[in-house]
């Protein structure tokens, strides 16, 4: 329904995600809380073509770990050499007129999907 791991494994570990747990309050409050962080840039930002995910693995050495959980998109670890992103362009474009998360968010993370993943550039997208 959202495509964020809510709650902990009891028998299990998870490896480089952040533990959250929903237990009180509506769902919207929940993901409000978890994406209220959120830093929009200005629109005069522009990034060079050469700023996508194949780039960042073979100029800055980061790896690129495919992730299930909305919430971990673009999570940095390991000394920031990996980086998530979440996999699934399909649940955002489904879910742009749904409220339940906050204003803009589905259109951004639409948007860095974009950048990292030029459908343009035959190497990215192979």
């Amino acid at each position: 329904m959202t495509m964020i791991d809510v709650g902990g494994l009891r028998h299990g570990i998870r490896l480089g995600q952040i533990h959250r747990v929903w237990n009180h309050g509506s769902l919207r409050e929940f993901i409000l809380s978890i994406f209220s962080q959120t830093k929009e840039l200005p629109n005069e930002v522009k990034l060079e073509k050469l700023f996508n995910a194949r780039n960042l693995q073979r100029f800055a050495s980061i790896q690129i770990i495919w992730t299930n959980n909305l919430a971990d998109h673009l999570q940095l670890e390991d000394d920031d050499t990996i980086m998530r992103i979440f996999s699934h362009a399909s649940f955002l474009e489904l879910h742009r007129i749904c409220n339940i998360f906050p204003p803009r968010f589905i259109d951004e993370t639409l948007r860095t999907l974009a950048l990292l993943l030029p459908s343009n550039d035959k190497k990215t997208v192979a």
